[in-house]
């Protein structure tokens, strides 16, 4: 028997014909095209039926299929299968009638993209028990399902392009976004009201700190379903966006709809947009509740309620777990980049300088000094960072007000928000002595101590790699590197480890080094160059940093740029000759004799540079290469 698609054909004309025109839709009809000449009936006694007034023609859905889609029964059956419309012949019966008594089948299919709109999954909705599952391409024009489907895929917010193209449209200003608890509600709400709205995946109690990112600026409206499991989802997602849009309001209570109910039940049962932002515009904007106050005094504890355990490792011997790490140098040697550099090593699982694999996870960032799209930004994607697991922290929201963050006084918000992070495994503070108070004095000792505690306190309990970033002190290159950071001795007393930066007057010969560490070996380091490379997917280039060698010595004898690696001197070389453009490789070994560079450590250098070969008729050239932005499944 045929299958009854009366209660599809909605859905089937917006995959067949794109979305309907609004202005000229109704409850029971919509209506496509600029001068909705193509009507189509999804309610009242004509529910099921379209018809096209300008060719006259119409039907139901399988005529829909057959002449709009051009399908025959058996390709319309596996385009309805593919996007999860069932096709069950509807049969007579009592038995039929009766839920129970269904098999369960794919009721609807929701597709999950990314800010291009390349698909990354889809959420089936199954019926007549309700239930959900997810499916993701396998790469071969197949599925990945059931327990795992979803291991290493991507999760990104419902109809995220639309979201990204509406944050764009603002330009700056709040955008409006309705957040519902299910993929139907967003339907609905975007089907009958034409706004912008989204949900997570996977239902309530599922929202990801990752998400946030999207709402930013946004004037982000949360629509409870009407139970307690809609009531306490919503609280956990306005508490998460709070921290990075403009507004966020609750709407707890529709007007009218039983318990249970939801934001679709509310539309079927007559309510109108206006009704909806008439409840918007009179919902108090959300506010974060307060820790409860808790009990003061001196804790003590005796030794035996502890363990003993070994220093864990960010980076083995640079960079440790829950501790303070201080990178300092003068103005113009790379300390910035350096640690963009290695916060774009961790969100990519990529390879430390020593060859060492990094673990993957999120980072965090503040700077008083750099802006984060024209500088931050472009130097981490130049490093091969993922832009979706490092979180710029720019401003706080204190009782709905928004204002810049102050590391002297908001370290504590950081936390909250940071452990709400999936992952969170390193942060860069630059410069790090804003950390101190206003009204301190970074000069002296017991002051700069008090005034980092806080860092180092939220460095520990999100047991986190943090990295300040400071100077050394005009005119002291003749001092103890320790002796040279500027300040008080306690910013290079309090960190447990102290990492230097320097280059040589010309800027071709660079070197980080390990100045003083408390847990680990100190002196030592390695040879790096910074670079300018060009963007893929952008007209400029970008800052980047390029390892060399393994030093080996104290750090003063390194800091004070004695001699120059044979590797590095190559690299540099083979930089200088390829940044005008390509050139000829038979040309290069005769440059390099004249600079007084073997060509075979030209050769080697050339592995370690994002240098290309390509050939142009019988001539092979050498060129420098442009550099993805890359992502990893969170």
């Amino acid at each position: 028997m045929i299958p009854d698609l009366s209660g599809h054909i909605g859905d089937i004309a917006r995959r067949l014909l794109g979305e309907p025109n609004r202005a000229l839709s109704t409850r029971t009809t919509l209506r496509f095209g600029n001068h909705g000449s193509i009507a189509v009936e999804v309610a009242g006694p004509k529910r099921g039926q379209w018809y096209d007034h300008e060719h006259e023609v119409g039907g139901g859905s399988w005529e829909m299929l057959h002449i709009m889609g051009g399908f025959d029964n058996g390709r319309a059956e596996e385009w309805l299968r593919d996007h999860g419309i069932e096709t069950r012949p509807k049969t007579n019966g009592a038995a039929d009638a009766s839920r129970q008594r269904q098999k369960q089948h794919v009721i609807k299919t929701y597709d999950y993209h990314d800010e291009d709109g390349v698909l990354l999954f889809k959420v089936d909705r199954w019926g007549p028990q309700k239930t959900f599952t997810q499916r993701a391409p396998d790469g071969n024009g197949g599925w990945t399902k059931g327990k795992g489907a979803m291991d290493g895929v991507r999760r990104v917010p419902y109809r995220l392009p639309h979201l990204v193209a509406a944050k764009a449209k603002a330009n700056g200003t709040p955008w409006r976004v309705y957040i519902a608890e299910g993929e139907k509600d967003v339907d609905n709400l975007v089907l009958w009201w034409g706004v912008i709205a989204t949900t997570n995946p996977m239902g309530a109690g599922k929202w990801l700190s990752q998400f946030n990112r999207h709402f930013i600026g946004s004037d982000a409206v949360i629509i409870a379903d009407n139970d307690e499991a809609g009531r306490a989802h919503v609280a956990r997602v306005a508490a998460e966006l709070s921290t990075v849009a403009s507004i966020v309001r609750v709407v707890e209570r529709l007007v009218g709809l039983d318990e249970n109910g939801d934001i679709s039940d509310w539309i079927a049962s007559g309510a109108s947009q206006s009704d909806l932002e008439t409840l918007v515009e009179i919902t108090e904007p959300f506010r974060p509740s307060r820790p409860a106050n808790v009990q003061t005094g001196v804790l003590l504890k005796s030794g035996s309620t502890y363990a003993p355990r070994k220093v864990e490792w960010e980076w083995n011997g640079w960079l440790p777990r829950g501790k303070l790490t201080v990178l300092a140098g003068m103005k113009t040697t790379g300390k910035s980049t350096l640690v963009i550099t290695w916060l774009a090593t961790i969100t990519t699982g990529g390879l430390w300088p020593d060859g060492t694999r990094a673990q993957l996870g999120d980072v965090l960032l503040w700077s008083g000094e750099d802006d984060f799209e024209d500088t931050i930004l472009p130097r981490f994607l130049a490093a091969g960072g993922d832009p979706d697991r490092i979180f710029p922290v720019q401003h706080v929201i204190n009782d709905g007000d928004k204002r810049a963050f102050d590391p002297g006084q908001d370290i504590p918000m950081l936390y909250e928000a940071a452990k709400r992070l999936p992952s969170p495994r390193a942060v860069m503070i630059d410069p790090v002595v804003m950390a101190i108070p206003v009204g301190n004095d970074s000069h002296k000792n017991s002051e700069t101590r008090r005034g980092l505690q806080p860092l180092v306190d939220f460095t520990t309990e999100l047991y986190v790699a943090t990295v300040g970033i400071t100077h050394f002190t005009k005119g002291t290159a003749e001092q103890n590197p320790i002796d040279r950071v500027t300040g008080s001795l306690a910013f290079a007393a309090v960190p447990r480890v102290v990492l230097a930066a320097a280059s040589d007057p010309e800027g071709k010969q660079r070197r980080l080094v390990r100045v003083a560490s408390n847990i680990g070996p100190s002196g030592g380091g390695f040879e790096f160059l910074l670079t300018q490379e060009p963007l893929v997917g952008y007209d400029f280039s970008a800052q980047r940093v390029r390892w060399g060698g393994i030093l080996q010595g104290p750090a003063k004898d390194l800091l004070e740029m004695k001699h120059q690696t044979e590797l590095m001197r190559a690299s540099q070389f083979l930089l200088d000759q390829l940044a005008a453009g390509p050139v000829a490789v038979k040309e290069l070994p005769d440059a390099a004799r004249a600079h007084g560079v073997a060509w075979r450590t030209v050769e080697r250098a050339k592995e370690n540079l994002p240098v290309k070969a390509r050939k142009d008729g019988k001539i092979w050239f050498w060129e420098l290469a442009q550099v993805p932005p890359q992502r990893t499944p969170s």
